[in-house]
C-alpha cells in the first residue's frame, strides 16, 4: 500500500518543569491505496480514504524551545476492500465459442485500533509549533462482509448467448 496522507492536528500541553503532559486529536485524509492477487486470479484492493485518532503524550523539554515525546491512545479509519477480475474466451474453430465474464465486489467499513507514536516539536512562536512524529498504527483483523456478483455471457456458433448472473457472500479479513 502506498499513497499519501496528510491532515490537521489540535492539542493542548501542561508543563511542571521539564516535563509535558498533553492530548491531543488528528485527522488524516488519505489517498493510501493497494492492489494486489488474490483467491487464484482475482485481483484485491484495498482503500483508506481518512485515519482519526485521540493520544495522550508525555515529553520533555530540550532547551529553551525543544520537545521530544512519546504518545499513545485510539483510532479509527474508514477502510474499503475490494474483489474485481474481467475476463474473455474466445475461439475461431468450427462453430466458434465466446464467453465473458466479471467479479466484482467491494465493502466499506469504519475500523477501531490504537496507536503509538513519538516526535520531536520545536515552538517557533509563542502558541505555534512545528514537529516531526511517527505514528504506529494498528488496526488488527477485521471480519468485512463482502458482497461478490458475478455475471458471465456465453455463445456458440449462431446460437443465441445465455446469460449467468449471481451474488456470492464471503467473508473477507481487511488489516
Amino acid at each position: 500500500m502506498n499513497g499519501f496522507l496528510g491532515g490537521v492536528q489540535a492539542g493542548y500541553n501542561f508543563q511542571s518543569g521539564v516535563m509535558v503532559y498533553g492530548v491531543e486529536s488528528d485527522f488524516l485524509w488519505s489517498g493510501i491505496k493497494g492492489r494486489t492477487g488474490c483467491f487464484v486470479v482475482l485481483n484485491c484492493t484495498n482503500d483508506t480514504k481518512w485515519i482519526a485518532d485521540i493520544t495522550g503524550r508525555v515529553g520533555v523539554t530540550v532547551g529553551d524551545r525543544g520537545l521530544v515525546y512519546i504518545k499513545g491512545g485510539a483510532a479509527w479509519a474508514d477502510s474499503s476492500i475490494g474483489i474485481n477480475q474481467s475476463f474473455a474466451v474466445t475461439s475461431n474453430l468450427g462453430a466458434g465459442f465466446a464467453a465473458n465474464g466479471a467479479a466484482d465486489g467491494r465493502a466499506t467499513k469504519n475500523i477501531f485500533g490504537g496507536t503509538l507514536g513519538a516526535g520531536i516539536e520545536y515552538a517557533f512562536l509563542p502558541g505555534w509549533s512545528a514537529k516531526v512524529e511517527y505514528d504506529y498504527f494498528d488496526f488488527g483483523r477485521q471480519d468485512v462482509k463482502l458482497p461478490v456478483s458475478v455475471v458471465e455471457n456465453t455463445a456458440i456458433g449462431d446460437e443465441p448467448s445465455t446469460h449467468f448472473s449471481w451474488n456470492v457472500s464471503r467473508d473477507s479479513r481487511s488489516g
